[in-house]
């Protein structure tokens, strides 16, 4: 009976509750605490949403081809990059279909406990001319990437990434709560007001402005937890859509490869087996190289569309004969994995076109001016008040002193 007069009284009018009193103190301590975190992964995510057309723009020579049917064989470049580069071995390739696009094939250390960085190499898909090489995190576009994965501090900054990202969570969730004005209301929660003095104004920037991004800034949250800790995050997805965690990882999993004494299948006969297996509406996307003897080739394809569920296809392949070894459609599959597959999508904004990118864009910039604005509040609120009340106690001693 007690926690329904406590619940009713919160959904009714919630200010001047004990519980959203409390819950405004973790979400003033959480945000002080991570509040710079909040701004530097925001920024930074923002800046990646758009990296490959920064990229493209800035180093056209690199990063682009021109248009035409791509007739460059795959195997000879993989051959030459594996001899010029001891000490790492071929990732995949990128870039396969992609109009206008140069061919990236990455390259990742060998030692993968090792901080040495990826290398990706960048190549004419028409006539297989190197046009560039790149380490995974070079140049501005790279150091934001590694601040924003690994927080300049490789495997053990990630590891604080998703460790932070659990606490930006609780903020959204936390600032939901406090932003709810009432059962009667509710209306008023939705409008953001220009009006008024500056404190005003912030106030309902980061109230009102903040609940209207919530939705965006919880992908943010759940999907780079998911980056940070997919096992953890995959097994409550899994459990949530009524899923085993074998069904969940089945897109993921590798397929391994029966031993044998023959020669591998080239990547250009790799590619060919898989796009003979894909649907007519899918485009492949990257070919992923078969790791050790009994790894299988990867090729990850996507329909067409930039609709969020549009869906992906996983076509794994023996890479000493050449059979199909899992053809998977995540359209075809339950809800929990193909929320899964497509969290890269959600977390960049690429599900939907432009416009989510662009709103992705800008919604990269809340987390930091939520910080500020809240920050301006908890100065004017608590902290100039202390001061004043610090000088004019001063002031009275001072005076005291000098009358005695």
């Amino acid at each position: 009976m007690h926690s329904k007069s406590w619940i009713a009284g919160y959904w009714a009018r919630p200010r001047g509750t004990w519980f959203r009193a409390a819950v405004f103190q973790v979400h003033l301590w959480a945000g002080l605490i991570i509040g710079l975190y909040a701004l530097a992964i925001g920024l930074s995510g923002s800046a990646l949403v758009f990296h490959e057309e920064i990229r493209r723009a800035l180093e056209p020579g690199v990063y682009c081809a021109p248009e035409g049917p791509r007739q460059a064989a795959l195997e000879p470049l993989v051959q030459a990059a594996a001899r010029q580069h001891p000490g790492y071995t071929v990732g995949g390739l990128d870039g396969l279909d992609e109009p206008g696009v140069a061919y990236m094939l990455w390259l990742n250390p060998a030692n993968p406990a090792s901080k040495v960085p990826g290398i990706n190499l960048y190549f004419n898909p028409h006539t297989g001319a190197l046009l560039g090489e790149r380490g995974s995190y070079q140049g501005v576009l790279g150091w934001f990437a590694n601040l924003h994965y690994f927080l300049l501090l490789g495997q053990t900054g990630a590891v604080i990434n998703g460790a932070l990202a659990i606490v930006l969570l609780l903020m959204c969730l936390t600032g939901i709560a406090i932003w709810w004005p009432g059962r009667k209301n509710w209306r008023r929660g939705f409008r953001v007001s220009l009006r008024g003095n500056w404190k005003l104004v912030n106030w309902n920037l980061h109230s009102n402005g903040g609940f209207l991004l919530s939705a965006v800034l919880l992908a943010f949250c759940l999907t780079g937890i998911y980056f940070e800790f997919p096992r953890q995050v995959a097994g409550a997805v899994a459990k949530l859509s009524g899923m085993s965690m074998a069904q969940m990882t089945v897109m993921t999993v590798p397929s391994h490869s029966a031993k044998s004494n023959h020669a591998r299948i080239s990547y250009d006969e790799a590619l060919a087996i898989g796009r003979r297996a894909l649907p007519p509406d899918a485009v492949p996307a990257y070919l992923i190289a078969p790791t050790g003897e009994d790894g299988a080739y990867a090729l990850w394809a996507r329909h067409e569309g930039p609709a969020l569920f549009a869906g992906q296809i996983v076509i794994h392949i023996d890479q000493y004969s050449g059979q199909v070894l899992k053809n998977l459609d995540s359209r075809t599959q339950p809800w929990g994995l193909r929320l899964i597959v497509m969290s890269y999508a959600i977390h960049f904004g690429t599900w939907g076109g432009m416009a989510t990118r662009v709103l992705w864009l800008l919604a990269g910039l809340a987390p930091g001016g939520l910080f500020v604005s809240g920050f301006l509040m908890w100065w004017n609120r608590v902290v100039r008040r202390k001061l004043r009340a610090w000088k004019k106690n001063a002031a009275l001693l001072t005076a005291n002193s000098a009358a005695q």
